[in-house]
């Protein structure tokens, strides 16, 4: 293989790697330190016992409703986390326009799903800063 070659295919190679993992990156595993330890975020994730995946923003990162599925996280959500402080309100809903049911949780809040109606039905978010 010429020289031209093998450097054009590393560079393909290695921005197919970078391409894709910005292009198609999933939510991270989660833990209970993936919300405690940053303040001034909304968190999810999928599994009510702080396990699973973890969706995490910051209140000025959710801009009118947002939907969850562009993010790989439609209809997963089994633990709510409001860590911010103030007037913070963040509500979920099961339709991804923010209409439909809703679940609302103020600042400081955690709200474990499980065994709870709208567990798993999360589509689209919004949040109101007071």
């Amino acid at each position: 293989m010429r020289l031209r070659t093998k450097i054009t295919s590393a560079v393909a190679a290695f921005a197919g790697v970078l391409g894709g993992g910005l292009v198609a990156a999933s939510p991270a595993m989660a833990s209970y330190h993936d919300c405690q330890d940053y303040a001034n975020t909304i968190c999810m994730m999928d599994g009510s016992n702080y396990t699973g995946r973890v969706w995490r923003q910051t209140p000025d990162q959710i801009i009118g409703c947002r939907k969850l599925a562009p993010d790989n996280f439609n209809n997963m959500a089994s633990l709510l986390w409001n860590n911010t402080r103030g007037e913070v309100w963040m509500y979920v809903y099961d339709n991804d326009n923010c209409t439909g049911a809703s679940a609302y949780l103020a600042s400081g809040g955690i709200w474990h799903l499980e065994g709870q109606p709208f567990d798993g039905k999360a589509s689209s978010i919004r949040v109101i800063q007071g």
